[in-house]
C-alpha cells in the first residue's frame, strides 16, 4: 500500500495540474495541436519518423544527430508529418487559418517535465506561381531568409557590429540617435548582402531579442520535396535551452510550403520546458504563415524573395491580416512576449545553463546516436550547400 502523499506533494500535484489547464488553453490560443505522448511512445514515434534515438537524458543530443549527413533524419521527419498533414492523395489539404499546425511532444505523467522534447510542424502554404522558380533552384537561400525575416516580430543575421557584440543590448543606451540610426542602417545592408550573395544561414541569428546560433545548414532535393534547414541553438541570449532542427520543405507537385522543427534540451528555470512545448509551435506557426501571408499580398507586384525580406512592412501587413485576422493578433501576443525574453535570459544565465552555442561541426562531440538514411519513400539526400 502506497503512503498518502504530504501536504508539499499534493500542493505541487495540484500546481502541475493547473498550469497544465491553462496551457492547454494556451494551445487554443495560438491555433496548435499538442499530442502528448509518455516516454516510450515519444522515443519510438521519434525513432520511427526520423531514424534517431531520442536520450532523455541528454535531449539536446538528438536534434545534431538529425541534422548531421546532410540533414537526412530531418528530411524523414519533414516528409512523414507531411503525408499525415495531406489528403490521402498526397495532394495538398487547405486549412482553416485558425490551426497552423500540430505537435508531438513529450510529457511525463505526474510531474513538471525537466527536459522538453518535441517533434512540430506547420501545415503546408501555398506558394504564389511568381515566386516558385526561386523555390524550385536547389542553389537558393531565398525562400529560408525570406521566411526568417518573419519571425515575430523580426528575424535575421546578427552582424558584428558594437551594438551587437557580444550581445543585443539597449539600441540608446549612449544616447546616440544618429550613431544607433548608421547602425540600423548597416544592420540591413549586412542582411541584404549576406543574402544577395546566396550565403547560408549561418552563426548568430536574432529572433526577436533572442538570438540562436545557426549551423550544419544543408539542402536536400527528394522525389516530391526540396528541404532547406539547419541546427539552432541556443545562447546566452535566449531565455529557452537546447537544441532544434529546423527544415522548410517545398512541396514540388502541390508547390506549397511546410515547416518541421525537432527539439530537445534541459532548462534549469522551472515550468519553461513545458511552456516551450506550446510556445514553439506558436512562433514557428507565425514565421511560416506570415511569410506565406506576405507572398500572397506581394503576388503581382513583381517582386523576388530578396525584397521581402526585411520583414513585413505596415502595408503588407494590413493586407495581410485582413487575408488572415487571426494572424495579426497572434503576432501582437508574441511581439509583446518577446518583451520579457531579455529579462528570461538573464535569470536562465543564474540558473545555470547546458547549450550556449552550436556545437562543434569537426565530430568531436560524442553523440551516443545513431541516425539512419531516409528509406527509399524519403529518397537519397542531395549534395548540401554549405
Amino acid at each position: 500500500m502506497q503512503p498518502d502523499p504530504t501536504r508539499w506533494e499534493l500542493i505541487k500535484q495540484r500546481a502541475l495540474m493547473k498550469y497544465r489547464i491553462n496551457l492547454k488553453k494556451l494551445n487554443l490560443l495560438v491555433g496548435v495541436q499538442v499530442n502528448d505522448l509518455d516516454e516510450d511512445s515519444f522515443t519510438k514515434l521519434a525513432k520511427d519518423t526520423t531514424g534517431t534515438d531520442f536520450n532523455l537524458d541528454k535531449p539536446e543530443l538528438a536534434p545534431i544527430a538529425m541534422c548531421d549527413k546532410g540533414g537526412v533524419g530531418m528530411a524523414k521527419l519533414a516528409e512523414a508529418c507531411e503525408v499525415q498533414s495531406n489528403a490521402k492523395d498526397g495532394s495538398y489539404r487547405p486549412r482553416h487559418p485558425y490551426f497552423v499546425g500540430f505537435s508531438w511532444v513529450l510529457r511525463r505523467k505526474g510531474r513538471l517535465g525537466k527536459e522538453h522534447a518535441y517533434l512540430n510542424h506547420t501545415y503546408a502554404q501555398p506558394v504564389p506561381e511568381e515566386f516558385q522558380k526561386e523555390f524550385e533552384d536547389t542553389t537558393s537561400w531565398s525562400p529560408f531568409w525570406g521566411m526568417l525575416s518573419m519571425f515575430a516580430p523580426s528575424g535575421g543575421p546578427v552582424p558584428s557590429l558594437k551594438r551587437f557584440r557580444p550581445s543585443i543590448g539597449d539600441p540608446f543606451a549612449d544616447g546616440d540617435v544618429l550613431g544607433e540610426l548608421e547602425d540600423q542602417r548597416k544592420l540591413i545592408e549586412h542582411r541584404e548582402q549576406m543574402i544577395a550573395a546566396n550565403t547560408p544561414p549561418q552563426g548568430l541569428l536574432h529572433l526577436g531579442n533572442a538570438v540562436i546560433d545557426f549551423s550544419r545548414p544543408f539542402i536536400i532535393e527528394t522525389p516530391l520535396y526540396i528541404h532547406r534547414g539547419g541546427l539552432a541553438s541556443t545562447t546566452p541570449q535566449h531565455p529557452l535551452d537546447g537544441n532544434t532542427g529546423w527544415i522548410q520543405s517545398y512541396h514540388k507537385v502541390n508547390k506549397t510550403v511546410s515547416f518541421t522543427a525537432a527539439a530537445g534540451g534541459r532548462n534549469n528555470l522551472p515550468g519553461m520546458d513545458e511552456f516551450n512545448l506550446t510556445w514553439a509551435g506558436n512562433v514557428f506557426g507565425l514565421m511560416l504563415v506570415s511569410f506565406a501571408a506576405v507572398m500572397k499580398v506581394n503576388s503581382g507586384r513583381k517582386r523576388n524573395l530578396l525584397s521581402l525580406t526585411d520583414g513585413v512592412s505596415y502595408g503588407d501587413a494590413y493586407h495581410a491580416y485582413g487575408e488572415n485576422r487571426f494572424l495579426g493578433a497572434r503576432r501582437t501576443m508574441t511581439a509583446v512576449a518577446d518583451i520579457v525574453s531579455g529579462f528570461g535570459a538573464l535569470l536562465r544565465s543564474g540558473a545555470g545553463t547546458h547549450v550556449v552555442e552550436s556545437p562543434a561541426e569537426d565530430g568531436s562531440i560524442d553523440l551516443e546516436l545513431v541516425v539512419e538514411e531516409p528509406t527509399d519513400g524519403i529518397g537519397k539526400s542531395g549534395k548540401s550547400n554549405e
